[in-house]
C-alpha cells in the first residue's frame, strides 16, 4: 500500500516540530554563522516559563553512543496570546543559551549573564528584566524585546514572508494560565494550588527549581543551590515574576 507523502509532511507532529526546526536552521544560519548544533525541540507546558534550554538533554538510544543533544523547549500554553515574530524571538533567546554552552563559557552563579546579554544585543535582542527599556540585563530569570531594525528584526521580516510557522496551543494550560491571572488581578490567589505555583515555604524562604529536572527545593534567597542529577545551578523562581525565558 501506497501513502501519499504529502498527508505524511503535514500531520500536527511534522508541521510543529518541523516548523521549530525550520526556524532555527533559518536564525542559526543569518545571526550564529551556522555555528550551532541541531537540537531536540520538545513542548512542555509544566513551568510558567515561556521557554528553556538545557544542554546535553538527550542521546540517541541506540548507536551514536556519546553523542549528546541540546534540548529547546517551547511552553505551548502561551503560544496563542503571543505573535509569530514573539515566539520566534523567544526561540532565538534559548538559542543565544546554545552558543554559550557551545561556544563560551557556562555561566556559574548567574544563568543570564554578561556574556549571554552581550550576545543577545548581537542578535538584536535587548535583554531586560522587565521586558521595558532600562530593565535589568542580568539576572537569573529574564526575558527581552526586539530592537527595532536590528539583526533579529530584519530576518525574522524576511523569514515571516515565506513561513508560516505552525504553532499548537496547549488549551487546557493556557484557560488555567487566564484563570489564574484573573483571579491575581481581582486579588484573590490565597487558595492557590502550590504545585506549579510559586510559593515561600516559610517566611524567608522562597521556591528554587532546577532548569532541566524542574526539581524544586526551598531556602533564603541568598542561598547557591545546585542540582546534582543535572549538575546545573537552581534558579529562584519569583510570583511576582512576568512570563519570561529561562
Amino acid at each position: 500500500m501506497t501513502s501519499k507523502k504529502t498527508k505524511q509532511d503535514r500531520t500536527p507532529t511534522t508541521m510543529a516540530y518541523g516548523s521549530l526546526d525550520i526556524a532555527h536552521m533559518h536564525f542559526n544560519r543569518e545571526l550564529f554563522g551556522g555555528c550551532l548544533s541541531p537540537c531536540m525541540f520538545t513542548m512542555r507546558a509544566a513551568s510558567r516559563s515561556l521557554a528553556y534550554f538545557h544542554g546535553d538533554r538527550f542521546a540517541r538510544a541506540h548507536g551514536e553512543e556519546g553523542k549528546s543533544i541540546d534540548e529547546i523547549a517551547i511552553n505551548p500554553a502561551c503560544i496563542a496570546e503571543r505573535t509569530p515574530s514573539q515566539i520566534l524571538s523567544t526561540l532565538v533567546h534559548e538559542m543565544v543559551h546554545q552558543w554559550q554552552k557551545e561556544h563560551g563559557h557556562e555561566p556559574t552563579r548567574c544563568y543570564h549573564d554578561r556574556q549571554w546579554a552581550a550576545k543577545m544585543r548581537e542578535v538584536g535582542l535587548q535583554p531586560s528584566k522587565t521586558g521595558e527599556p532600562g530593565g535589568k540585563e542580568t539576572g537569573s530569570q529574564m526575558t527581552h524585546y526586539v530592537v527595532e531594525g536590528g539583526p533579529f528584526a530584519r530576518t525574522c521580516a524576511e523569514y515571516l514572508k515565506t513561513h508560516a510557522p505552525a504553532l499548537y496551543q496547549d488549551q487546557k494550560a493556557a484557560m488555567e494560565m487566564i484563570r489564574r491571572a484573573g483571579r491575581a488581578k481581582a486579588g484573590a490567589g490565597g487558595d492557590d494550588e502550590g504545585d506549579d505555583e510559586v510559593k515561600a515555604k516559610s517566611p524567608g524562604r522562597v521556591k528554587f527549581q532546577c532548569r532541566g529536572c524542574e526539581l524544586n527545593a526551598w531556602a533564603k534567597p541568598s542561598a547557591k543551590l545546585r542540582c546534582d542529577d543535572c549538575d546545573r545551578p537552581m534558579r529562584v523562581v519569583e510570583k511576582e515574576e512576568p512570563d519570561g525565558e529561562d
